[in-house]
């Protein structure tokens, strides 16, 4: 008996029920095949050595498979080639016993993959599937009714409305846009929720009948909860039986395609519906419905049905765990130089292309993980938001660094051999320099230039220009005339009282020589009062036609078109006056900055408008009180201006975020005086803060204001 003889020893044995099948070619053009686990529903890939060592299992013993293999097939295998594949198949649980033969094998692998309430919690909560219904057998009984669904004519027709649709839509596009949405009552969110439901139910359906039609089983259907908002699913996991890529790139598109069909349905439908609210579901359901499943469910940087077209058309199965690792490879070899082989080779433009979907993937990850983390912070209670955020950011952000982290730390010996790790090292120590160190001295905000006093003059009365006092760009004082106007018709009360007054007097000095006027003396000098008094009134508003100025100051602009005759209202700025003198800068500043200024601080204003000058200007107030309401219109974003904010049920102006109100007074008094309000930016040279201190403050106030502690 020779040594290896005496060495060998018995394969285990395979359970009864898992299943070898056929799987698709894979990339280099060699055959593939599929271990399925019935039991668990799950699927395991192998190759060519794999299939030739499991299909001659029944030998017994590990070195009767070998010598078998190397002289039955063109493999050149080991022994250790097979007890790869014996503790691949011990480790999935393929096999009728554990290695030790021992049920307690089962039961401490169950032990140490259970996870207790907390863990499962973090773990589960942003998308946790719950199956409601087992719809294999409906969906086998049904499937031979719906041919005409799958038909070539069915198609042709939805898309000849659909086209139809588009043409009628672009004849009323403006009406299209602008469909009202009777969606603002319970019965109209009824129907649009209905209208949802069916939406999303024909997609998983579109998903369940293709995949029956190709022959495979739908397992499970339910509702998914992706981070507590519910969605529905269809396992699809038998396609991974099928051999046909173009089969299994239909059935992960099928739902998109069923959403698409109905989205030509409802354009055409919209045409001939009348307004209301079926229409309005129409509308939503060829637009923003689509719209949103297409921004969903074409990401392939998440596992929906974007992710697994992307994985069949590549003919990549588990794609991103393979792209994540030749990220991670790259990504070492970048920083270190380690000369690591490749984790699996593919071609060169397959292999640069993993690696940049890798490294998507990881960017979109972490700014969709953030976002989410800080809508879960304010979805719940305080004290729940702040721990879930916490553990989801140390989770799903900061354990996978941790661990690549570790995997480097390890390897530190063969790191610090490299020499580009000395070049990585550099480079990383200044970019912390530039991160901690307190460099970033300067401080911006926005801010507009604008007199302390200025007015703008008005006509008190409708009335006809008799002469202009002044002209553009004069210098006035506070009294002095601007423009005198006439009207006729106060000239004409005028006489007709003045005449009245004349003859109520008239008759008064005669009263004497008629027994009327002596009988109604009282009555007369009532008369004369009433009349004394209009006129007084009259005279009034005569002198208030002498449009004079109510501050002294310069005149930067008068009205276009101004000249004796013409006839104005009390609508037409005749002038705008403002003091040159007496120039202000207000800012607006956020927390953060207001800490790093202080009064008497040099600054520089610079106008948006780049044909004027720059001001130096210097800190002359500071106010500690958030604003509440903005009360300067030329700040808000809604009117072109730099401050984010909404407005109330009042029309008030309100911040998105807290904002201060700071004043600047002008040094360079010899500068240009405008003559309307200038918007622009200040530059303060202020306390110098290091990136990291600005991000800690950032994120402190964030937290602390929206803890509610």
């Amino acid at each position: 008996m020779t040594n290896s003889e005496e060495n060998d020893f018995p394969l285990p044995e395979l359970r009864e029920d898992i299943q070898l099948l056929q799987g698709p070619t894979a990339l280099d053009g060699s055959p593939t095949w599929t271990i399925f686990d019935p039991i668990r529903n799950r699927y395991f890939k192998i190759g060519w050595l794999a299939f030739q060592l499991l299909s001659r299992w029944s030998v017994g013993t590990v070195q009767k498979i070998t010598n078998i293999v190397k002289r039955e097939t063109t493999c050149n295998i080991n022994e250790k080639d097979v007890e790869d594949l014996i503790r691949f198949l011990y480790g999935n649980n393929l096999t009728r016993n554990s290695a030790n033969n021992t049920s307690d094998d089962y039961y401490i692998q169950y032990q140490n993959g259970k996870l207790g309430w907390i863990a499962w919690l973090l773990k589960n909560y942003l998308f946790l599937r719950v199956p409601l219904v087992r719809p294999n057998t409906f969906f086998q009984k049904i499937i031979p009714y719906t041919d005409p669904l799958f038909s070539h004519i069915t198609r042709n027709v939805i898309f000849v409305l659909g086209l139809l649709g588009l043409y009628l839509v672009a004849r009323q596009w403006d009406t299209f846009v602008n469909t009202f949405l009777y969606f603002f009552n319970f019965k109209g969110a009824v129907l649009y929720f209905i209208a949802l439901v069916f939406i999303k139910v024909s997609h998983e359906l579109g998903h369940a009948l293709t995949a029956t039609r190709f022959g495979c089983k739908i397992p499970t259907m339910g509702v998914a909860l992706l981070v507590l908002f519910p969605v529905l699913f269809t396992d699809t996991s038998d396609a991974y039986r099928l051999t046909s890529r173009s089969q299994r790139l239909y059935i992960g598109a099928a739902g998109v395609l069923t959403e698409f069909y109905l989205a030509l349905i409802c354009i055409f439908l919209w045409s001939f519906l009348p307004d209301g609210m079926l229409r309005s579901t129409a509308f939503v359901v060829a637009t923003v419905s689509f719209s949103l499943t297409l921004l969903l469910n074409i990401n392939p940087f998440m596992r929906f049905d974007g992710y697994y077209i992307l994985s069949d058309w590549l003919g990549i199965e588990n794609l991103q765990s393979r792209s994540f690792a030749l990220g991670k490879w790259k990504l070492r070899e970048i920083l270190f130089s380690l000369k690591d082989p490749l984790p699996e080779k593919f071609s060169a433009g397959m292999q640069k292309f993993l690696i940049i979907y890798a490294w998507c993937t990881w960017t979109y990850r972490f700014f969709l993980l953030v976002a989410i983390a800080f809508i879960v912070y304010y979805l719940f209670f305080k004290l729940l938001g702040i721990i879930l955020f916490v553990a989801e950011i140390y989770i799903f952000i900061l354990m996978p660094i941790i661990k690549e982290i570790t995997v480097w730390w390890n390897r530190q010996e063969s790191i610090l051999q490299s020499q580009r790790s000395f070049l990585t090292a550099c480079i990383f120590l200044m970019l912390l320099l530039v991160f901690f160190i307190p460099w970033n001295s300067r401080v911006t905000f926005p801010a507009i230039l604008e007199p302390i006093e200025k007015t703008t003059v008005y006509a008190p009365a409708p009335g006809r220009i008799g002469s202009i006092q002044v002209s553009n760009g004069a210098e006035i004082k506070a009294g002095e005339t601007i423009v005198v106007l006439d009207s006729p018709q106060i000239d004409d009360d005028i006489l007709r009282t003045k005449t009245q007054i004349q003859a109520l007097n008239l008759r008064l000095q005669r009263i004497a020589a008629s027994a009327e006027d002596l009988f109604d003396v009282h009555i007369l000098h009532q008369q004369l009062k009433e009349q004394e008094s209009k006129l007084a009134g009259l005279m009034e508003l005569k002198d208030r036609l002498v449009i004079r100025s109510p501050i002294s100051g310069k005149i930067v602009e008068i009205a276009d078109s101004l000249h004796p005759g013409r006839w104005i209202n009390e609508t037409l700025p005749i002038a705008f006056i403002i003091q040159e003198d007496a120039l202000l800068v207000e800012g607006m500043v956020s927390a953060i900055d207001l800490s790093r200024l202080e009064i008497s601080q040099d600054a520089l204003f610079i106008p948006d408008d780049v044909s004027r000058d720059s001001i130096r200007v210097e800190v002359s107030e500071l106010e500690y009180s958030n604003i509440t309401n903005l009360d300067v219109p030329y700040f808000a974003s809604i009117f072109g201006g730099e401050i984010a904010v909404r407005q109330d049920e009042g029309s008030h102006l309100v911040p998105e975020v807290s904002i201060y109100r700071i004043k600047l007074d002008i040094k360079d008094k010899n500068k240009h005086t405008p003559n309307q309000v200038v918007r622009g930016i200040v530059n303060v040279e202020g306390e110098p803060k290091s990136f990291a201190k600005r991000v800690y403050e950032i994120v402190a106030a964030v937290l602390i204001r929206g803890s509610g502690f």
